[in-house]
């Protein structure tokens, strides 16, 4: 029996000797090139003689599993759906789940060596034929990819509360609120693993698979969307071929903080500067982190499109803002009755009282 991976080329390992073939690969197109395309059709439906069976168990959609059936039965080669799960260390020790689905004579065929892939409580046939494997397997990623970036939420929002987020993770693991995402790639992000288990663009794909078949079966998934989107965000910071756990980076780059306990602390030290989240060291030496003016919680949004954002600033006589920044060229309009006395503390100067009339129209150009 041959194992195929993205190596290994047809035409060096398959000949008319072989009867079974097993492919795990990274995605369809790696399937698709394997078993249909290759150079002067050199591939596995070209190889393969009648009787024998391809295994695919690498996560792709349902869509996929069907045709590739069809093809090869054009052939008469059998085909078995059979996506798997639970990683390298398990199925290096025989014990990986499996989701097997196609025609019965064929998971009969193949069943010694998913036998020796995974243990018998392990082994799954899921009825309704070749697709349904992967319709398992497509749900089940739903779970484990919205599990990977709630554990980031989570512990990005203790880090942010300022608790010590080896504590939150001892507290919740042994707590309803536990997953095993949240045990496994919740510990990965608190100690940054030295290697990649599983890289975060796998996610990409197999939640855009989810997706893709919500989008096919009218049946709404936004948990599952909304995490295909940090994801996605993950890739644009550069973290595509990084650990999934990594995934946290585009929380602890949002709210500015660090939850890997390589830091040093649960919270990023923050630097002097002008920007939103570093510091401002006061002329009385307390600091203040710089928030993003819509951020600062005395300034509360009214409206906000691609052309304009609105904001009401509101405080009691003797209150005072935290320190915040704005970046865009504003116009400001004085409501006040009677008017307002304010004193304006712009860094880099010093403070200085202002009168500000009622109906008064200022513009700040910030840029």
């Amino acid at each position: 029996m041959n194992y195929i991976n993205k190596q290994i080329k047809p035409d060096n390992f398959v000949n008319e000797t072989t009867n079974v073939v097993l492919i795990v690969l990274v995605n369809e197109a790696q399937c698709t090139s394997v078993c249909f395309g290759g150079n002067n059709n050199v591939n596995l439906l070209s190889k393969l003689s009648e009787g024998s069976c391809v295994i695919v168990s690498s996560t792709v959609s349902a869509v996929f599993s069907k045709m590739a059936a069809d093809k090869f039965s054009s052939r008469n080669i059998q085909f078995c759906d059979c996506p798997i799960s639970g990683g390298a260390v398990r199925a290096n020790n025989g014990e990986i789940t499996i989701m097997a689905s196609g025609e019965d004579k064929a998971l009969n065929y193949v069943d010694p060596l998913l036998q020796a892939m995974g243990k018998k409580e392990d082994i799954h046939i899921i009825e309704g034929g070749v697709g349904m494997g992967s319709t398992v397997k497509m749900v089940h990623q739903l779970l484990a990819g919205v599990h990977i970036v709630v554990a980031a939420e989570a512990l990005a929002l203790a880090a942010k509360a300022g608790l010590d987020v080896n504590q939150m993770y001892d507290i919740v693991k042994g707590a309803a609120g536990n997953s095993w995402m949240f045990s496994d790639r919740g510990r990965r992000m608190i100690d940054t693993p030295d290697k990649v288990m599983s890289a975060l663009n796998i996610f990409i794909k197999d939640m855009d698979i989810v997706y893709s078949e919500s989008k096919r079966l009218n049946c709404p998934t936004p948990l599952a969307s909304a995490a295909l989107q940090q994801f996605i965000c993950g890739a644009s910071l550069g973290l595509g071929r990084e650990d999934d756990s990594s995934v946290v980076k585009v929380y602890e780059t949002l709210a500015g903080v660090s939850v890997s306990s390589s830091q040093g602390s649960t919270t990023m030290v923050a630097k002097e500067g002008d920007n939103v989240g570093e510091l401002w060291v006061l002329p009385d030496g307390t600091s203040e982190e710089i928030l993003e003016v819509g951020d600062e919680e005395r300034h509360h949004l009214v409206l906000s499109n691609e052309f304009t954002r609105v904001l009401k600033v509101k405080f009691p006589p003797g209150d005072t803002t935290f320190a915040h920044r704005h970046a865009e060229d504003s116009l400001y309009f004085f409501l006040v009755e009677g008017g307002v006395d304010i004193v304006n503390h712009v860094k880099g100067s010093d403070p200085m009282c202002d009168c500000c009339e009622f109906g008064e129209v200022r513009y700040g150009t910030h840029k």
